[in-house]
């Protein structure tokens, strides 16, 4: 996902309404007319999923296809789904419907076939532009979420009033906001030499400056494709230079070049196409991070890892938006980061929950534990193996059978964590990662023949010279680890299959050794929290998932917009967030798109865990002062409620608009706390009296009876199992409020 703040609520709503925009495409079960008429209703539908409020069909002084507000702009869309394109006096009528309505009100026209010469002449020869013009690459664009309804018709508003054009075409709008990207061939900072041995060298060829997005493609031996924050470029090694390929900021991950010389890109929530100098909508309806993959039979994918509600998937990318094909996968949602096809019909994924093998005609699959943490890069090698790039850079040849990484390459200075691969015609293989001291990402090549069986690569560190060039200087050798002690090689030169025993124990030493390394993370960070949010997860008996998902949907609403006046986030969150990834990631961003593995984030726990317990056995009691980081949350029934110290939010994710929304109580405007405990027959509430708001009463014949309306915004239901926690904000949150009175 890019980094455009704006997610759809309803996301199955959303995949259903593109699944219907096929059916309607092909005529199914429609005639034109009918099809028109369901048309207004899906454009309607569609910008409600962005929580655009939006109403079709709407009869009055002319029909109005479809009204809707955005941003307090009133709008009207006329659409048009035929054959011919619309023409001067389509455009008329809808202006003056326009100019029947109050000054400020816009109209929008939706024609699929687009316009002819003389109409958007004639509009642009106007005494002032009230319409703006859209087709269908746009439509498709904000059906598939490559660029959300919010963003297109601010950019097309936006191109308007400053270029004073109704109509720009799709890659017009998104180039307006694209940059040039500093790319550095002097990538010469210095690295630390060890000793070293082998034939194989590896050699940094490039940086890019201050980038959040990150990716690579080899186009040829010395010509890479680069995804860059404010847009993809084109780098060329021999001559040094950098030219623009696609002027698209957001986009993400790998870009990926097919048989006829377009490049399908990711973005936000959709795959684009881009083909001599226009932009087109190739696949869309992802919902979590996605990265685009090739077939084994020149076809092209893009996984989408899910979210909390939504499986993963992998979807076979076709010419048309409507023509793309999902598959659900069997593997922990929101943890994918990266999938390889082995065959035609197997594909491998490799995220946070390990490695899982797919066969994709009946969804099976085989895991594997992976003792590589935190993989993200992906290239196959041949039908066993495949290389992967995992935390301070390590590059591995992983045998699909055992999971088992033979380390072949180690760059410390780099974040492994946030890495890609690509490999060039001639099997060079370059890595992508980001600087451990900066936001800079660098480009290594390592330079093999990918032989057949997995051999040590060196790492050349490069040395700067008096001109700031680099050349590389005498390699590292690439030295096994105790994860690597199980794999022998045999007098024939191939990788043998190591026994079990030997296999689990190395297992066991990288589990032990990830979980060192979490608990001394979280040993460390514990201070910043402070107290107050230490004894809350001591209650929870230091569980932390519940924990970072209310910080994560706190943190998105601040980002995006959707918070209360007032609401703010605590300091420490984007440190945590650099230590946990997706776990806390609030909308996506390149720098936390890892997932640390479930040891790490136990060995964390544990961590904060034993500040805790040496806090209390060092002072015997509570410390008297609670710092301002203090940070309670409690799950309740279609929602969540939490406490920061100086203010109570309570978060609703029930259906429809009058049970979705959040609500900041100051302390200073809360009176008084009620509770009702949950049994284990009824749910239980929790209902804030704020000034000169009288309490909702409880409701006495529904579901709902025996505790206040589910519209409430002072209140929310919670479970049996929520009872302690409950209890415990109560007292937080009266302590708070006897301090401020």
């Amino acid at each position: 996902m890019a980094d455009t703040g704006i997610v759809p609520r309803d996301t199955d709503t959303w995949r259903a309404l593109i699944t219907e925009y096929g059916q309607l495409t092909k005529l199914t079960g429609h005639s034109p007319q009918s099809r028109g008429q369901r048309f207004n209703g899906l454009i309607a539908e569609l910008l409600e999923c962005w929580d655009i409020s939006a109403r079709a069909n709407k009869r009055s002084k002319g029909e109005i296809d479809v009204g809707f507000t955005l941003e307090g702009v009133r709008y009207v869309l006329e659409a048009k789904w035929e054959k011919t394109k619309a023409d001067t006096g389509d455009l008329a009528k809808l202006h003056k419907r326009v100019q029947q309505r109050l000054s400020g009100t816009h109209g929008v026209f939706l024609a699929m076939a687009g316009y002819t010469p003389e109409a958007v002449a004639d509009l642009g020869d106007g005494q002032r532009l009230e319409l703006l013009l859209l087709d269908r690459t746009h439509w498709e664009a904000m059906l598939s979420g490559l660029v959300p309804p919010q963003e297109l018709l601010s950019l097309a508003r936006d191109h308007a009033a400053f270029q004073g054009d109704a109509y720009a075409p799709l890659h017009k709008l998104l180039a307006s906001q694209a940059r040039p990207s500093s790319v550095d061939f002097n990538a010469s900072a210095q690295r630390p030499g060890t000793d070293n041995a082998g034939s194989a060298q590896s050699r940094p060829v490039l940086s890019v400056r201050n980038s959040n997005q990150l990716g690579l493609y080899c186009i040829a031996p010395d010509s890479l494709l680069l995804t860059t924050a404010r847009g993809i470029v084109r780098a060329d090694l021999t001559s040094r230079t950098v030219s623009p390929a696609i002027d698209v900021a957001h986009c993400h991950r790998n870009p990926l070049v097919l048989g006829d010389g377009s490049i399908l890109f990711t973005r936000c929530f959709g795959v684009g196409r881009f083909h001599n100098g226009r932009i087109s909508v190739a696949a869309g309806g992802a919902v979590g991070a996605t990265s685009l993959t090739p077939g084994t039979d020149d076809t092209a994918w893009f996984l989408d890892n899910g979210s909390e509600s939504t499986p993963a998937s992998i979807s076979r990318i076709a010419t048309e938006l409507t023509d793309q094909a999902r598959y659900g996968l069997d593997y922990p949602a929101a943890m994918a980061t990266n999938a390889a096809w082995i065959t035609p019909e197997q594909l491998v994924i490799i995220g946070g929950a390990g490695m899982a093998v797919t066969t994709l005609s009946d969804r099976s699959a085989s895991h594997r534990a992976l003792t590589q943490a935190n993989p993200m890069g992906l290239l196959r090698r041949d039908e066993n193996t495949v290389l992967t790039t995992g935390d301070n850079l390590t590059v591995a040849v992983t045998h699909l059978h055992t999971g088992q990484p033979l380390e072949v390459a180690v760059v410390p200075e780099l974040r492994g964590s946030v890495s890609e691969l690509a490999q060039s015609a001639n099997g060079d293989i370059y890595v992508a990662a980001y600087d451990m001291s900066a936001d800079n990402y660098t480009v290594m090549q390592l330079n093999t023949a990918a032989p057949q069986t997995p051999p040590l690569l060196n790492v050349a560190t490069p040395t700067a010279t008096a001109s700031g060039s680099t050349h590389p200087t005498a390699p590292i050798r690439a030295r096994p680890t105790q994860r690597d002690a199980p794999h022998t090689l045999t007098s024939g030169g191939q990788t043998a299959t190591p026994p079990f025993n030997e296999v689990a124990a190395a297992l066991v030493i990288s589990r032990r050794e990830e979980r060192e390394r979490g608990h001394s993370d979280g040993f460390a960070f514990a201070p910043a929290l402070g107290w107050p949010c230490l004894e809350h997860l001591a209650a929870r008996g230091f569980r932390l998932d519940f924990w970072l998902e209310s910080l994560r949907n706190g943190w998105h609403d601040v980002l995006v917009g959707r918070a209360p006046d007032g609401a703010t986030t605590a300091a420490w969150l984007p440190e945590l967030a650099d230590r946990l990834g997706t776990y806390l990631d609030p909308v996506g961003q390149e720098r936390w798109s890892f997932t640390p593995s479930s040891d790490y984030v136990e060995g964390f726990a544990d961590g904060l865990r034993s500040v805790y317990d040496s806090v209390r056995h060092a002072n015997g009691k509570t410390p008297d002062e609670a710092p301002a980081s203090v940070f309670l949350a409690v799950k309740g029934i279609l929602g969540s409620i939490n406490f920061d110290g100086s203010a109570v939010t309570i978060r609703k994710e029930g259906y429809g608009p009058r049970m979705k929304g959040v609500k900041r109580l100051p302390v200073n405007e809360i009176q008084q706390v009620i509770v009702k405990p949950a049994t284990a027959m009824f749910h239980g509430y929790i209902q804030f009296v704020v000034q000169d708001q009288p309490p909702a009463p409880d409701v006495r014949l529904s579901l709902a009876a025996g505790r206040p309306h589910r519209e409430d915004p002072y209140s929310i239901s919670f479970s049996r199992r929520a009872n302690s926690d409950i209890e415990r904000l109560k007292q937080h949150v009266n302590s708070a409020i006897t301090s401020y009175h």
